[in-house]
């Protein structure tokens, strides 16, 4: 979908609970046009990401990449993506080491 569909589907929800919501959290897929229409109608909200939804864009974006569906099994093994959902982000860098 995109950004003014997730816009009208959050508008009517907000109408049909007499604006009355105020959510300190949404968990969503990653999707860019959901995540800025969730932003737009609730400014402070805290956006959590999916586990089902990141570990399906990883296992696209490895085979974009070209890496083996070999290699993609495993990775996709319980626990070892799943690790990266606790690191913290201040450690996490931009660019892998040389």
């Amino acid at each position: 979908m995109d950004y003014d569909t997730y816009l009208d589907a959050l508008n009517m929800v907000m109408i049909a609970s007499d604006r009355l919501l105020a959510p300190a959290s949404v968990t969503c897929a990653f999707d860019l046009a959901l995540i800025n229409a969730a932003l737009n109608h609730f400014p402070k909200v805290h956006i959590a990401g999916c586990l089902f939804h990141w570990e399906q864009d990883l296992r696209r974006r490895m085979l974009d990449f070209g890496i083996t569906k070999d290699r993609i099994s495993d990775a996709m093994t319980p626990s070892k993506l799943d690790i990266l959902t606790v690191i913290p982000e201040s450690e996490i860098s931009d660019k892998a080491p040389i």
